[in-house]
């Protein structure tokens, strides 16, 4: 019986048909399925090390965020701990990429992801340098043109030192207060450290910083620095000495001439601590 060339046509389609189909049939199980499967496996492990990503970008961009609002802090050293944290944290983060187009190269990525990430050492970094740049921001805030009420109340809590006093327009002995450039505050204190049997005040004010010292508050830092310098000026005059003198904010921490080096620094720095403490 002789075949139409239709049907030879019919065979031949047919023919290439089945060919196709043990093709297809061959690659989606020699390759398709096995590759979907390790696929399925690296987003699986994939997904865990996005979640620790998401939870290291939230401390990521809180730091940033709080170095972006340009509030500038107490120590300067608070700004760049916490840009350091940031970038040790990126440095380490692992970001997955999609899975690769080899099984081999696949399967062998998905135990890489599987073994996790562990960001709890950069977290921890970031919280601290985050905590401390923002405690440092409020503290500038608090030592910048203080109130005189805010002053008083800080150096009372200080058990080294008393008599302390603000001065007012009538008894101002630099006569500065609330005039241009001058203090919007000026507070003495006395040091009982200092012999003041060659005092003759009557009080701190009376016996001015060499009683103790005194706390000068400034509307602005330049008036504070130009103030200072103005005090440098006298440091190595002998009877006109102005004794330990630092900027802090828009205020400047005095303390006597008549107190040794070691206790002027030990007493500026409970004035300080006093003045910043939250």
């Amino acid at each position: 019986m002789k075949t139409t060339g239709t049907s030879k046509k019919n065979f031949t389609i047919i023919g290439i048909a089945v060919v196709l189909i043990i093709a297809v049939g061959v690659w989606y199980f020699t390759y398709k399925r096995p590759y979907d499967i390790a696929v399925s496996k690296y987003n699986a492990a994939s997904e865990k090390i996005d979640k620790k990503n998401v939870e290291l970008n939230g401390y990521i961009n809180k730091a940033q965020k709080l170095i972006n609002s340009k509030k500038e802090p107490l120590e300067k050293s608070t700004i760049t701990n916490a840009k350091d944290s940031i970038k040790n944290a990126k440095k380490v983060r692992r970001n997955v990429p999609d899975a690769p187009k080899k099984i081999s190269v696949v399967k062998k990525e998905t135990l890489i992801l599987e073994k996790g990430v562990d960001y709890s050492k950069q977290i921890s970094e970031l919280q601290k340098s985050t905590t401390e740049l923002d405690k440092s921001i409020q503290q500038l805030e608090q030592v910048t043109n203080p109130s005189q009420k805010f002053v008083l109340a800080s150096l009372k809590k200080i058990k080294s030192i008393n008599n302390v006093k603000a001065v007012t327009e009538k008894n101002d002995p630099n006569g500065s207060l609330n005039k241009t450039g001058g203090y919007t505050a000026a507070i003495y204190f006395s040091s009982p450290k200092v012999d003041h049997s060659f005092l003759s005040g009557k009080d701190s004010i009376g016996n001015g910083t060499d009683g103790g010292g005194c706390i000068e508050v400034y509307k602005t830092k330049e008036n504070a620095d130009t103030r200072n310098k103005y005090l440098a000026a006298f440091d190595s005059t002998g009877m006109m000495n102005p004794g330990s003198h630092k900027v802090i904010g828009t205020i400047i921490v005095r303390t006597s001439s008549q107190l040794t080096a070691t206790q002027q620094k030990n007493l500026e720095k409970e004035l300080i601590d006093a003045l910043i403490k939250l």
